[in-house]
């Protein structure tokens, strides 16, 4: 469902998992899945649902059987609300309204939920969005919310924002928070606890100039600029810390590396560390796509364990990046499951029965061939041929050079005619076999390398086997691969 945002977290005690999602319509819908028979259920829907399309949610746990989430809306509007838990294995849950915050004429398109470090009992909401400011707001956990302050920086819409786990060490009590935008850049805020019993008209202005003063009860925190973190050459849509991991299988404390993963409209998603001996914040891996399908990244997502990342794309496709490296980082990519997300409304075998080529009101041409591997074989798309603007209605395969030739009609009333290029056959081949040499589907006479298309452009432009042709096989490989 269009403008769907969601956050899980998991109760480990009663080994369930927890979604929230939202839709266009505003409605806001609880899910229980039960790790041990592996289905999802329907809990309840939130009674007070909000006038337009939910544009974000983030919950917290704040004990085993509480947590505190909150929604924001095109409707200007966010809500605040704690669920209460079963705590055994029957039982309801319970949901009770913290507070209502209503934020004039400016729409927030962010929020991130976070405990205050210092043992206060208070919760830190951060909202961003239309108006390019990052505002904070505090609260009991039963209580009302009540304004803060405003970080200024970005000059473009603010599209993601995420609190890091309160770290605590013999110096400080800090807290970060990571903001992405629009205007392409990702700053990082620090909230460092500075003074307990403090009183507000004690704070000097020197105290100021270092950044804003959070006065929250009978402490105090000092929130500064971090770092500035520039890279992505478009809007960054998702910004998320590395989740957190145990020091040792023996201990249950636990350690969030200083680790972020960005995801940019520009097909590239990041992994930013700062550096050991300056802690200057770098990026250290780069992972994303080469090619001409519509828009990038709308986000990106850690495993667990820290050791693969996810994206996923305007099309509905998904992009997953593993860690196999051993005594270095080497991230390579990984199968993924992927269909088309409207209606199929036709489908055709090639002539050798190799793959299978189906079309959708998806506005997609989409490629499926058994992947062959150690394990046996499983079907995954391999190419995405045609990626159109209008709903494509039927495709047939047709007699060419190696019998890999279709024609496509959509909506606009126009057949289309499209022939295998000589890197999709290799991409074919390699799925088939995993191997290096060629095994099937190559010809001698194949005239066509691969395919060019201009950044403005609707067609593509053969590339000939003929002349100078060695600087394009790669960008035509991940057109034609695109999962």
């Amino acid at each position: 469902m269009a403008g769907k945002r969601s956050r899980a977290f998991l109760v480990k005690e009663l080994e369930k998992h927890y979604l929230l999602s939202g839709d266009v319509d505003g409605i806001i819908i609880l899910w229980e899945f039960t790790l041990k028979d592996g289905k999802w259920r329907r809990v309840l829907q939130v009674p007070q649902q909000h006038k337009k399309g939910v544009t974000c949610i983030s919950g917290i746990m704040v004990s085993q059987t509480a947590a505190i989430f909150a929604s924001t809306s095109s409707d200007c509007t966010v809500h605040v609300w704690e669920m209460l838990l079963p705590s055994t294995g029957e039982g309801d849950c319970k949901l009770s309204c913290l507070d209502s915050l209503f934020l004039g004429s400016k729409a927030m398109v962010a929020l991130s939920l976070a405990e205050l470090p210092g043992n206060t009992g208070h919760i830190v909401l951060a909202l961003g969005g239309l108006d390019n400011k990052v505002h904070l707001y505090y609260g009991e956990r039963t209580g009302k919310f009540s304004h803060a302050c405003e970080l200024k920086g970005h000059t473009d819409w603010i599209r993601c924002l995420d609190f890091s786990l309160s770290i605590c060490t013999t110096k400080d009590d800090s807290l970060f928070l990571v903001s992405s935008s629009q205007d392409r850049s990702i700053r990082l805020w620090k909230m460092t606890l500075i003074q307990t019993s403090i009183k507000e008209e004690e704070i000097g202005l020197a105290s100021y100039i270092k950044g804003h003063i959070l006065a929250v009860g009978s402490s105090s925190y000092q929130i500064s600029l971090e770092s500035l973190l520039i890279g992505h050459e478009d809007w960054v849509y998702s910004v998320e810390w590395r989740p957190p991991t145990k020091i040792s299988p023996e201990d249950n404390d636990i350690h969030q590396p200083h680790c972020i993963l960005s995801a940019s409209m520009d097909k590239t998603m990041m992994i930013w560390q700062p550096e050991k001996t300056t802690g200057i914040w770098m990026n250290v891996v780069t992972v994303g796509e080469l090619s001409h399908c519509a828009l990038g990244f709308y986000g990106g997502h850690w495993s667990p364990s820290g050791d693969s990342v996810l994206a996923y794309g305007y099309g509905g496709s998904f992009h997953l990046w593993k860690n196999v490296g051993v005594d270095f980082d080497n991230w390579q990519p990984q199968k993924v499951p992927s269909g088309h997300f409207a209606s199929v409304t036709d489908a055709a075998w090639a002539r050798s029965g190799e793959y299978i080529l189906s079309v959708s009101h998806d506005q997609t041409t989409r490629i499926f061939a058994p992947w062959k591997n150690e394990d046996g074989s499983s079907w995954h798309e391999i190419a995405r041929p045609q990626v159109h603007g209008h709903d494509i209605n039927c495709a047939t395969m047709i007699q060419g050079k190696g019998n890999h030739r279709f024609v496509s009609g959509a909506d606009e009333k126009v057949a289309r005619v499209f022939e295998a290029s000589l890197s999709f056959l290799k991409t074919l081949d390699h799925a088939h076999f995993q191997t290096s040499s060629v095994h099937v589907g190559l010809q001698d006479d194949i005239q066509i390398l691969g395919a060019n298309m201009s950044a403005l452009g609707l067609s593509q432009k053969p590339i000939y086997v003929q002349g100078a042709v060695q600087f394009f096989p790669i960008l035509h490989l991940r057109y034609f691969y695109n999962v």
